[in-house]
């Protein structure tokens, strides 16, 4: 750093410097501004941290350094993107009831069920969001929805966010705990069972999102229903009648999105039961969206789209080029009211 920048670096405030630090993850600002003097390091040791482990991020020497110069009370976030379930057990240690974000990738179950319970008892987590990995030739012997929603539920009951990807397709246990801050969910692969309906309604009073990807062997009795839902986000590979009879239970919803994956190619049905699922059932719908995995020819989607029913609703359209025929327009999206993006992810 050459003495001009040094000084104008110098005479910013110490306000200003720490939303600086706000910006760099606790490795990055540990290498870069620790020791550097007095000042600098008193307010490095008031900086919230997002401590973010990443494969790339394996100097030793800075890895002890941020565990014995920073002190548990600033982690904020922690982003776990390693797959060395000893250092990630040893960052989990180090965080208190501060913790606000809690990401975890690259572990299989199995190392999942020793990384969470080094989490504070005090943890206060809002946001919570865990990518099960695979492990060839390992298979998982702890349930990663159990290990959060039922063994160490204590922990999250904070949570106000949480997106789970469980690797192998998962059976939800019965939960007994509620979590009433909870407002978004997300969970890929898991059976959508009666047990797991029993979970969203008694356990999550005040959820409004909710994305999941249902299959075709579940099944609900039509006497559910999850009323406080106003967002769903469905990622669909089968009929379209078992997507209606499942949004039945939704009779609250706002918005809906369906990911529909591998769709059929005949259309006739869809219009006659998108019209009864918004007249009838669901009354207070203002946005849907639908995208097509892969993109519907677009003269197919307008024998789906034609009508007072669409007109009304003043459908949109988004259209691609199939780059294998030119002359062949395709359709990826339809929506009204405004388009949804992906709540499996957010």
């Amino acid at each position: 750093m050459n003495p001009a920048a040094h000084s104008n670096f110098e005479s910013l405030s110490n306000e200003l410097l720490l939303e600086v630090f706000e910006y760099l993850d606790a490795y990055d600002l540990y290498q870069t501004f620790h020791a550097l003097n007095q000042r600098i390091n008193a307010l490095l040791r008031r900086a919230n941290l997002h401590v973010l482990l990443e494969s790339s991020k394996n100097d030793t020497t800075v890895l002890n350094g941020i565990l014995s110069f920073f002190t548990p009370s600033q982690v904020r976030v922690l982003s776990l993107n390693i797959d060395n379930t000893t250092l990630a057990k040893q960052f989990v240690s180090f965080t208190d009831q501060n913790l606000y974000s809690l990401c975890v990738y690259k572990q299989h179950g199995n190392a999942l069920s020793e990384i969470i319970p080094c989490l504070s008892k005090s943890s206060r987590i809002k946001y919570l969001r865990i990518d099960e990995a695979f492990a060839y030739g390992v298979s998982s012997t702890r349930s990663l929805f159990d290990l959060i929603f039922i063994e160490y539920s204590d922990y999250f009951i904070s949570l106000a966010v949480a997106v789970i990807s469980f690797h192998y397709r998962t059976q939800a246990s019965r939960v007994q705990t509620v979590f009433p801050h909870l407002r978004h969910l997300s969970l890929a692969k898991i059976s959508l069972t009666s047990t797991l309906t029993d979970f969203l309604r008694s356990s999550t009073p005040n959820l409004r999102s909710l994305a999941i990807s249902p299959t075709v062997q579940d099944y609900l009795s039509p006497a559910f229903a999850l009323a406080q839902i106003r967002q769903l986000h469905l990622r669909y590979t089968y009929n379209f009648e078992y997507v209606a009879s499942l949004i039945k239970m939704f009779p609250s919803l706002r918005r809906l999105k369906i990911d529909y994956v591998n769709y059929p190619q005949n259309f006739s049905n869809i219009n006659q039961i998108c019209k009864s699922l918004t007249e009838e059932h669901l009354p207070y719908l203002k946005q849907l969206t639908i995208d097509f995995e892969p993109c519907v020819e677009l003269e197919i989607m307008k024998s789906f789209t034609i009508g007072e029913f669409w007109s009304a609703k003043k459908l949109s359209v988004i259209r691609t080029m199939n780059i294998m025929e030119s002359r062949c327009p395709m359709v990826k999206s339809i929506y009204f009211g405004s388009r949804l993006h992906s709540l499996m992810t957010k």
